[in-house]
């Protein structure tokens, strides 16, 4: 009974280094790119320093290892609030409320650079719970 050919593959071992060299560039080079979604815009760190443009819908380039993106929503986002306040005479008044607000695309790095994606939590809440208690 004849055995089957064994195939060898002698030169394999020079190869590895090539294809471990090639999958590093491509995964360095493939981290460059991102694609920013309808309502967003994305906010470009440099180094940690704020680009002045945000980056549009669609997609885009930026230099890998170096350029952080952030993504931020431009769409109307709710924020609820359930709060007791006091009347002029006293009185406790449970109060719910729903504020719906949108970020304006050309002022997301500023945005950004003030309050970084917590705005619901430090700019929001706190401004509407101060002017809901004052009236």
């Amino acid at each position: 009974m004849d055995t089957p050919p064994r195939f060898s593959f002698p030169n394999v071992g020079k190869f590895v280094p090539l294809i471990v060299a090639g999958w590093i560039a491509f995964s360095v080079i493939s981290s460059g790119a991102t694609i920013i979604d309808t309502g967003e815009r994305g906010v470009v760190l440099r180094l940690g320093k704020l680009v002045e443009q945000p980056l549009d819908e669609g997609f885009h380039v930026v230099v890998p290892v170096i350029d952080n993106v952030i993504k931020m929503s431009t769409r109307d986002n709710p924020s609820n609030i359930e709060t007791e306040v006091s009347s002029a005479d006293m009185q406790t008044i449970k109060v719910k409320m729903t504020l719906i607000y949108a970020l304006n695309p050309s002022e997301v790095g500023k945005v950004y650079q003030k309050y970084r994606t917590n705005i619901d939590k430090i700019l929001i809440k706190p401004t509407l719970l101060e002017i809901t208690n004052s009236v």
